[in-house]
């Protein structure tokens, strides 16, 4: 039997690890999971629930803050096995901005005024780090280190401005993350499996569309 050149065991492997065909396609259809209007959501301030509208708004299919009330938005349902994908940009002028999609979200206000939750960062220039926020996991290929476990270092973010996008599959207690289309974060054994969805204002306007919601 002839052999397999190294180099080439290791690319095999590595698309193993992380390849689009390891994971089959969601089961059914992405629904759009903003809507018309903010009533499927409400606002979770770091003291108390405020009015989603003041703090985020809607406008020519853009779902946007300008960071000023600092909080999440988060949907009122509860979600487990799912693909979420989205598109993010900062607003104009905005360097260094900070915000994330919260997944698994519970009780709030446990961890210095978030839910208890996993964050999937979105901080220019760490967009798909994982934050533990009074929750517990096990990295796939990566390393814990206090709450953070950082992305992989082939992830690219493009120019502060311009749109990025995010994919999120979360199954069971594993969740996995890619940043345009690469491989960031995959992790296993979360101590939460369920619960809501939430996009943060923390300080940066920035502009969310086509947010989508594929069950698994």
């Amino acid at each position: 039997m002839s052999k397999i050149p190294a180099t080439l065991c290791v690319v095999l492997l590595a698309a193993c690890a992380s390849g689009p065909g390891e994971f089959p396609p969601p089961a059914g259809p992405a629904r759009d999971l903003v809507g018309d209007d903010l009533s499927r959501w409400r606002f979770e301030g770091p003291e108390n629930d405020r009015a989603p509208a003041e703090a985020f708004q809607l406008a020519d299919d853009l779902l946007w803050t300008d960071g000023t009330v600092p909080g999440a938005l988060r949907t009122a349902a509860q979600h487990a096995d799912y693909e979420l994908t989205l598109e993010w940009r900062w607003g104009p002028g905005v360097t260094g901005g900070n915000s994330g999609l919260l997944v698994h979200a519970g009780e709030p206000r446990v961890f210095h005024g978030w839910p208890r939750c996993l964050e999937v960062q979105l901080r220019s220039g760490s967009a798909g780090d994982l934050i533990l926020m009074d929750t517990t996991l096990e990295p796939v290929g990566g390393t814990l280190d206090g709450v953070r476990v950082a992305r992989r270092p082939e992830v690219v973010e493009h120019a502060e401005g311009d749109w990025n996008r995010l994919r999120v599959r979360c199954q069971g207690d594993e969740v996995v993350v890619w940043v345009n289309d690469v491989l960031a974060n995959r992790a296993r054994r979360l101590s939460r499996a369920r619960g809501a969805l939430a996009l943060q204002s923390e300080g940066a306007e920035i502009h969310f569309r086509a947010v989508r919601l594929a069950p698994l």
